[in-house]
Formats: structure tokens, sequence, C-alpha cells
């Protein structure tokens, strides 16, 4: 919009119709302006008529001065015409010119309305357009705050997901090492039972050869005195039978035991077939 920029104080106005009719010219509204560089028609139109008003009162003040010389005071004269001829005809210049300002500030307005309707128009098309972009920027938030719930609640099943795979793996870690203690305690039973089985083999090994050493010694002392004792010598055939009987038996528990011990040493985790099984006792 256009702006009025100077300010038409009455000094101003004053000092600027002063200069105007000193030049010889009308001072009219716009001689004003254009001397003045601007200011608002309404304001020097009642200016320039309070200088009008003041200027026969300075007139008259010339007058009631001691007479001047002849030439001077038809020079005074003159100038007094000539600003009453410039004041008559100044009051119709000065309609003119007021009505041509108001013409021009119609126009000016007019302008200015026109101006602001098609800044209202553009305003309006921006409000428009920024109330889409809002709309749209609220159905970007709403969506967003749709999944941020989704991905929350995915979140959340995986944390609890998550919590039940580790209380798994927990029991299967509880499990393992339960699994593990007990393969450790299999595994120092069978070295006791194997050391105990081995013992008693040993044991019976020794038996079995003090056996024979008993079988030979009663052997020998059977032919000594086989013809004095034959009574004794059959019995004692009879004994070394037994032991041999005994002997072979020792001999085949110790087969299986080796046996046993050779299948336990193939499956060590076997607790089925192999836990604590009861060791026959000696007859």
């Amino acid at each position: 919009m256009r702006q009025l920029n100077v300010i038409a104080n009455p000094s101003a106005v004053r000092e600027a119709a002063d200069a105007i009719l000193a030049a010889g010219k009308n001072p009219t509204v716009e001689a004003v302006r254009a001397r003045l560089g601007g200011g608002s028609p309404n304001t020097i139109v009642r200016e320039l008529n309070a200088w009008r008003e003041a200027l026969g009162e300075r007139f008259l003040a010339l007058e009631q001065r001691p007479p001047l010389p002849a030439p001077l005071g038809e020079m005074v004269k003159d100038l007094w015409t000539v600003a009453l001829t410039h004041a008559r005809a100044g009051v119709v210049d000065e309609l003119a010119a007021e009505r041509s300002s108001i013409e021009g500030a119609r126009l000016l307005l007019e302008a200015d309305r026109q101006e602001l309707e098609k800044t209202s128009q553009a305003r309006a098309l921006e409000v428009a357009e920024l109330r889409g972009r809002l709309e749209l920027t609220d159905r970007a938030r709403i969506d967003a705050e749709q999944r941020l719930q989704q991905v929350t609640g995915e979140r959340d099943a995986a944390l609890m997901e998550a919590g039940t795979i580790a209380a798994h793996r927990k029991a299967l870690e509880a499990e393992l090492s339960r699994t593990r203690a007990e393969r450790e305690g299999d595994r120092q039973w069978f070295d006791a039972e194997q050391q105990r089985l081995l013992r008693e083999v040993d044991a019976q090994r020794q038996s079995a050869k003090d056996s024979a050493r008993s079988v030979k010694r009663l052997e020998d002392a059977a032919a000594r005195a086989a013809e004095k004792h034959a009574g004794e010598l059959a019995r004692v055939r009879d004994r070394l039978q037994t032991a041999e009987e005994r002997r072979s038996e020792l001999v085949g528990r110790v087969k299986e035991l080796e046996r046993q011990n050779r299948v336990r040493r193939a499956s060590p985790t076997s607790k089925s077939s192999s836990k604590r099984k009861a060791t026959p006792k000696r007859k």
C-alpha cells in the first residue's frame, strides 16, 4: 500500500505557501504538496485556509505602520492586489484541487482496496493450503501414533517372549547342570564299582591260586598216603573235584564281570542297564 510519508504540519504548510506566493504563483493544495514532497491533502487544505485568513491580517498590519515611500507603497499595493486576486482565484482552484485530491485519494483507496482484496484472496489460498497441509500432518501424526502403538505392542510381546525364552533357557541350563551332576555321580559310582569288581576278581583269582596250591598239596599228600589212606584219597579227590568246579565257576564269573565292564565302558550314560546292579554274593 502507498503511504504519505511526509507530515504536513502547520508551519511547513505556511512556509511553503509564502514561498509560492513570493514566486508570483497561486499556493494551491497540489502546489504545496509538490513543494513539500507529499502530505495529506485534507491537512494541507485545512492549513491553507488558516494561512489565507491570517494573510489578510498580515496585510492590515502592514497598512497600520508608518506611511511608506510612494514607490514602495505602490509596490505593496500591487502585491496586495495580486495576493487578493490569487486568494480569490485560490478559492476556486482550491476547491478544484480539493476535489482532485479527494478523487486521487479515492482512487488510492480503491487501489488499496483492490490490493487488499488480492492480498486477502492470496491469504485465503495460503490459509487453505496451510489447512490442507495441517490435515495431512494430522493424518500423518495419527498414522505415526497408531504405528507407534503397534510397534510398542510388538516390542512388549517380544519382551515377554524374550523373558519366556530366557526362563526356558535357565530351566534348560539347570536341567543340563543336573544331568551333568548325575553323569558325574554315575561315572564316580561306575569307577568305584569297577574298582570293587576288579578287586573281587583279583581276590577270586588269588583264591583260585590258593585252591590250586591246596589241591596240589593235597594231591601230593594223597600220593604219599595213597596206599595207607585209600579212603582219605577218595575224599581228597572229591574235594579236589569240588574245588575245580568252584574254580571253573569263579573263572566264568570273572569273564562275565569283564564282559559287563566292557559294556559299561561302551555306554557310560546308560543308567537303566548298569546303574547299581547287585553283585552276586559268594557261596
